[in-house]
C-alpha cells in the first residue's frame, strides 16, 4: 500500500540528506566498527540509490556516491570482505555510469576463486576460513557465496561477464563446502562461528541463505550442474522442518 507513496519517498530522502550532512560524507572520520563505514553502509546506500535513482537526482547521487568512494574506493581485503567490497565498487560504478569500476569489481573476484593454503578463503579439502583461522563456512562463507552469486548473475551475459577460469569453482564450492554441512535446510552450527549467538541468524536462517545463493548460481551454471543444484535445493526444501 506504500508503493509509490511520495510522503514515504520524501522521508527517506530527508533521512539520507541528514545522514550525509551529519554522519557519512567525504570528510567523515571512522569511529567504532570499521565494517559499518567501509561495507555495511555502502551496501545499503548503493541499494537505496538504485531503488530510488529517478527520485534522487544527479546532485544527491553524486554526494552519496562520493561518500562511498571515500570509504570503499577499490576492491580490497580477503574472503567475504573482498566480495562485499567488489559488490560495492561494481554497483556504485553502475549508478555513476562508470564501466571501468564495474570491470574492477568483476576482476576483483579472480583472487577469491583461487584455493588458498593459509588464511582466508576456500581450501581444496572443502574448508572455508575467515579471520585467518576460524572455520566459517556457515557464516562468512555463506556471505561470500551469496555475494559472488549476486555479482556473477548480475554481470552474466553483459559486457562485464565473469570470464576468469576460476568461475567454475563456484559450483565446486557448493559440492565440497556447503552440501556436507546442510541438513534438512539447516546449516550445521560447528561451521557458523559467532553467528550461533545471533537470534536472527539461527541454523535454518543460515541454511536458507545458502540455498538462496545456490539457486542464484543455478541461473548461470552450465546446464547439467544447474539441474543438479536445483535438485539439491528441492531436497533441502522438501525435508526442511
Amino acid at each position: 500500500r506504500l508503493y509509490g507513496n511520495s510522503a514515504l519517498r520524501g522521508a527517506i530522502v530527508q533521512a539520507l540528506d541528514w545522514m550525509y550532512e551529519r554522519r557519512y560524507n567525504e570528510s567523515s572520520v571512522r569511529y567504532d566498527n570499521w565494517w559499518d563505514w567501509d561495507i555495511g553502509v555502502p551496501l545499503q546506500l548503493n541499494d537505496i540509490m538504485a531503488l530510488l535513482y529517478d527520485g534522487l537526482g544527479p546532485a544527491r547521487i553524486e554526494r552519496y556516491a562520493g561518500a562511498i568512494e571515500r570509504f570503499m574506493p577499490e576492491v580490497a581485503m580477503t574472503g567475504a570482505n573482498r566480495v562485499w567490497s567488489a559488490i560495492i565498487v561494481g554497483v556504485r560504478g553502475a549508478i555513476v555510469k562508470d564501466g571501468g569500476r564495474i570491470g574492477e569489481a568483476r576482476d576483483g573476484l579472480d583472487e577469491v576463486f583461487r584455493y588458498v593454503t593459509q588464511g582466508d578463503g576456500f581450501y581444496t579439502d572443502g574448508s572455508f576460513v575467515q579471520h585467518r583461522h576460524y572455520a566459517y563456512t556457515g557464516g562468512y562463507g555463506i556471505s561470500l557465496l551469496g555475494r559472488v552469486a549476486d555479482l556473477m548473475d548480475w554481470l552474466h551475459e553483459s559486457g562485464w561477464a565473469v570470464t576468469d577460469a576460476g568461475r567454475e569453482r563456484v559450483a565446486e564450492w557448493v559440492y565440497e563446502a556447503f552440501r556436507p554441512l546442510l541438513y534438512k535446510g539447516a546449516m550445521m552450527d560447528m561451521s557458523r562461528g559467532r553467528e550461533i549467538a545471533r537470534p536472527f541468524m539461527q541454523d535454518h536462517d543460515a541454511g536458507h541463505a545458502a540455498i538462496q545463493a545456490i539457486l542464484r548460481i543455478a541461473r548461470f551454471a552450465p546446464a547439467a550442474a544447474a539441474a543438479d543444484l536445483r535438485s539439491m535445493v528441492k531436497a533441502w526444501i522438501s525435508e526442511d522442518t
